[in-house]
C-alpha cells in the first residue's frame, strides 16, 4: 500500500491549493479546453465535508485553482480525504488521493 500524501491545515484557515493539469509523463502541461475538474473532501467513512470550487487560471497553460467555498472551521478534526476527478472526451480519471490532517484551532473567531 502506498502511503498518501498529506496537507496539514487548522479549523478556520483558507483552502486553496493551484494544480497544473498534464498528460501522462507527468511533465509537459496540457490545456484544459474540454476539460472538466471536480473535486471532494471526505471523511474516512465516505461523508461528504465539501464540494470544491475549481477555476482555470490559464486554460492554454491547464493551470487551476481549488478552493473551499466555505470555511474550513467546520470540518471535523482529524484525517480528511481528498482528490481530484477530471473528465475529458468521455473519459473519467480520478487523481491520487490526498490527505488532509486537520487540526483544531483555539481561534474561532
Amino acid at each position: 500500500m502506498s502511503r498518501l500524501r498529506k496537507i496539514n491545515i487548522k479549523q478556520g484557515e483558507t483552502f486553496s491549493v493551484d494544480g497544473q493539469y498534464l498528460e501522462d509523463d507527468g511533465i509537459t502541461p496540457k490545456p484544459l479546453i474540454g476539460v472538466t475538474l471536480k473535486s471532494q473532501v471526505r471523511t474516512e467513512s465516505d461523508t461528504l465535508v465539501a464540494t470544491l470550487t475549481v477555476s482555470t487560471l490559464d486554460a492554454a497553460a491547464g493551470t487551476y485553482r481549488i478552493t473551499a467555498d466555505n470555511s474550513t472551521l467546520t470540518w471535523p478534526v482529524g484525517q480528511l480525504f481528498w482528490d481530484i476527478k477530471t473528465s475529458s472526451e468521455s473519459i473519467d480519471r480520478v487523481s491520487e488521493t490526498i490527505a488532509i490532517v486537520v487540526e483544531r484551532s483555539n481561534t474561532k473567531i
